[in-house]
């Protein structure tokens, strides 16, 4: 019986050890989760971005869009990548904080690129489309 329980107990550390490491690949950025997560963010940070600059110009408060950008895409998308490690319990260490920065600045590339390029874009093709 002695070799029995012998190899049960090596199975189960087996098991344990299979387990643990597929939990652990679950928290991680995939490329899938980034470009998810990016698109999503982008999207806000477009969409907040513009309703604040209809807001700055009601008020005629002179401002530098890109600046409005910058600061917007970085709150949303920090913030918004802190919220999915807490949501998916992934630990905040010192890699955690490079995905942030990272995040920060790639949402405010993918934002630089929304409403405002695409609205430009629309109004050239419908007069081209005229002309």
């Amino acid at each position: 019986m002695a070799p029995l329980d012998a190899k049960i107990a090596m199975y189960r550390k087996l098991y344990v050890a299979i387990t643990l490491s597929k939990m652990e690949g679950e928290h991680m950025f995939t490329t899938t989760t980034v470009m998810a997560l990016l698109a999503v963010l982008a999207t806000l940070t477009s969409l907040l971005t513009q309703g604040v600059k209809m807001f700055l110009d009601d008020m005629k408060i002179r401002y530098a869009s890109n600046i409005v950008v910058l600061v917007i895409s970085l709150v949303i998308g920090c913030g918004g990548t802190a919220l999915y490690c807490v949501n998916q319990q992934i630990p905040f260490n010192a890699l955690t904080a490079v995905y942030l920065a990272i995040m920060g600045i790639g949402n405010w590339l993918a934002a630089m690129l929304g409403y405002d390029k695409v609205k430009q874009a629309l109004t050239q093709i419908g007069e081209t489309g005229r002309g």
